[in-house]
């Protein structure tokens, strides 16, 4: 609806047919296929969101497709979130600051990230029936 060309990358595809009413470009594509061939090239991307979702050999891949100015925003699950649900399994849950690990801590000649939000919470949705712990940043990253 504010005019932004949306990809919707995903191996299950029910969602699709909403997101196209929308105007979203939606691919299907298996993040976790061996080798990753990620099929977007450099400065690819304006914006990239990521929610609930931990793949760690990606990471390089969204920095590496994020345009100079670009923003990325993730969050995902966070290690204390077994004692509330699903994910339980540690190699699903982030570390402490991994996300600024992954995403501010990497650089490179050409290229920085400035941390412009980050937070590992305890959260609960608003009839506080759900509860979690999640990790989140917000990335912008631009050229030396």
């Amino acid at each position: 609806e504010a005019g932004f060309d949306v990809v919707a990358l995903d191996r299950d595809t029910t969602s699709f047919p909403e997101l196209e009413k929308l105007g979203a470009r939606c691919q299907s594509f298996d993040l976790e296929k061996i080798p990753l061939a990620w099929p977007f090239p450099a400065d690819y991307f304006a914006g990239i969101v990521v929610t609930n979702y931990l793949h760690r050999p990606l990471m390089p891949w969204l920095l590496h497709s994020l345009a100079d100015q670009a923003v990325l925003i993730y969050e995902t699950f966070a290690k204390g979130n077994e004692q509330f649900g699903r994910p339980r399994n540690p190699d699903f849950l982030l570390h402490d600051n991994e996300l600024l690990q992954h995403f501010i801590y990497p650089t490179s000649l050409n290229w920085q990230q400035q941390c412009l939000a980050f937070e590992h919470l305890h959260v609960k949705n608003v009839n506080q029936t759900t509860q979690a712990v999640v990790q989140r940043i917000c990335v912008r990253r631009s050229r030396r």
